[in-house]
């Protein structure tokens, strides 16, 4: 049965993993490894690159391991092949950006290095959260 910062680091996991089924056997497979600090880390790392692996993009998901099969696997060590860009789903809203770093009170074109017109309205990087809340 898992507790403490097992269980939290596993909930973490269940959160991240994109697919939800046999929670039971996952737990199981979870304690079974019973992953240290950096091994965690590199799991949710895996499955953060696994996202935007071809495999799990092809035909929405469909290739997506269950979660235990992931774990006993040891899937998180092996090597990736990554989806093309075109095949990444875009966040709601999104439109084409540019790269774009801040300085001087100004946003600059990353590739050209040159001021944006008109300036995004972004605050200042340095600007604390409190000024600046987030739309819920």
């Amino acid at each position: 049965m898992l507790s403490g910062e097992s269980l939290e680091r596993f909930q973490r996991f269940w959160i991240l993993y994109p697919r939800k089924v046999g929670i039971g056997a996952a737990e199981k497979a979870w304690e079974k490894i019973n992953p240290s600090k950096e091994l965690f880390d590199l799991i949710l790392q895996a499955v953060n690159d696994n996202k935007r692996s071809r495999q799990w993009l092809e035909d929405n998901g469909r290739y997506i391991p269950h979660p235990t099969t992931w774990l006993n696997r040891k899937q998180w060590l092996d090597e990736i092949e990554f989806a093309p860009k075109s095949w990444l789903p875009k966040p709601e809203n999104e439109t084409e950006t540019t790269p774009m770093f801040y300085k001087n009170g100004r946003w600059y074109d990353t590739v050209t290095g040159h001021p944006l017109h008109p300036q995004p309205d972004i605050p200042d990087p340095g600007s604390t959260y409190a000024e600046y809340p987030c739309n819920e």
